[in-house]
């Protein structure tokens, strides 16, 4: 056996063992496996949708995160033969019973799936090992574990572009528990993950701090009032909308020659289609408002000019009205 062979082989061997003391020390708490990637930022701007001038100057770079959340549960297997476990492309996993995926802020939900969450184990052979911390410019496509709460809670408190630094202070000792959950105090009301990591919590059945349910509880209400005062504005918008469409369809039915019921649809083309609009984005608040369980309770949002609005009841009736839309749409088809 080459002397590389016996390095890699015993790298891989330290790394597995004191990842597997890990996994050890946190059963039954958060384990967090965080997949960061870097995109040129001129092109990642341009990919999606931005065009223009960029101001910034030199090589700057967007960061994608990719996790996988689960609750730890079980062992790390033990691995006999190094060589014949990478010959047959076998794959390690966290072990949990379930886990949870999400890419940044661009996937609105969360992904379940069965079973431990996998992890490129060939990264084991590397000189910190996969479980350990560093700078995403030395490692592109860097995959980090982050364990336990305070870990985990970090990563969803914290700005991502600081995070890991803050975390492997965490781990030196050169950061005390008390700074660190003071920072996550600062930054957990502005940072949005916090509701993605308490809303992942749940599916895992896994209660999360009560600070992070007071964070959590309040965006879900504000986006409930939210969704309330859109649908408001969206049926005031169409009720004049198609306020014009009938003055100019009366003018026509009046056999009057300004205008007949051809030009009269040409005419009010635009106010169609934009209620066409208004019409599906309706629907799309209709059904986030089912994910949020708006449509049962004793819900009431006051609007600014005072008056209550009864949002189950206000909701089931726009729901009603779009079905018997489109059941009459079936029967002209």
């Amino acid at each position: 056996m080459s002397k590389r062979d016996r390095e890699y082989i015993n790298n891989f061997r330290t790394n597995l063992s004191s990842l597997s003391e890990k996994v050890q020390e946190y059963q039954g708490k958060p384990v967090l496996l965080v997949n960061v990637t870097e995109d040129d930022a001129i092109k990642y701007l341009h990919g999606h949708g931005h065009h223009g001038c960029f101001g910034g100057h030199g090589n700057w770079k967007v960061q994608h995160h990719k996790y996988s959340l689960g609750i730890l549960d079980g062992q790390l297997p033990e691995v006999e033969d190094v060589k014949a476990h990478f010959s047959t492309s076998s794959e390690m996993k966290l072990p949990t019973k379930k886990h949870i995926s999400k890419r940044d802020h661009f996937d609105k939900k969360w992904e379940v799936n069965d079973g431990g969450i996998p992890f490129p184990d060939y990264t084991l052979v590397e000189r910190l090992g996969i479980f350990q911390l560093g700078y995403v410019g030395r490692y592109p496509g860097a995959n980090f574990i982050l364990f336990g709460d305070e870990e985990v809670e970090g990563y969803f408190s914290l700005p991502h572009d600081c995070v890991f630094g803050y975390i492997e202070k965490l781990r030196n000792g050169g950061m005390s528990e008390e700074d660190f959950d003071r920072l996550k105090v600062v930054f957990k009301d502005l940072h949005s993950d916090v509701r993605t990591y308490v809303s992942g919590l749940k599916l895992l059945g896994y209660k999360a701090p009560e600070e992070f349910e007071k964070v959590y509880d309040a965006e879900i209400l504000k986006e409930k009032e939210e969704i309330i005062r859109r649908l408001i504005g969206l049926k005031k918008e169409e009720g004049e909308l198609l306020g014009i469409i009938r003055g100019v369809e009366q003018i026509a039915e009046s056999g009057s020659d300004i205008i007949d019921d051809v030009a009269a649809v040409l005419t009010t083309v635009g106010e169609r289609d934009r209620v066409d609009d208004i019409r599906r984005t309706i629907l799309g608040h209709l059904d986030r408002a089912q994910e949020l369980e708006m449509y049962r309770g004793d819900f009431k949002v006051t609007l600014e000019r005072g008056i209550d609005v009864n949002v189950p009841d206000y909701l089931s009736s726009l729901r009603e009205e779009a079905n018997l839309r489109e059941e009459r749409k079936k029967k002209r088809a």
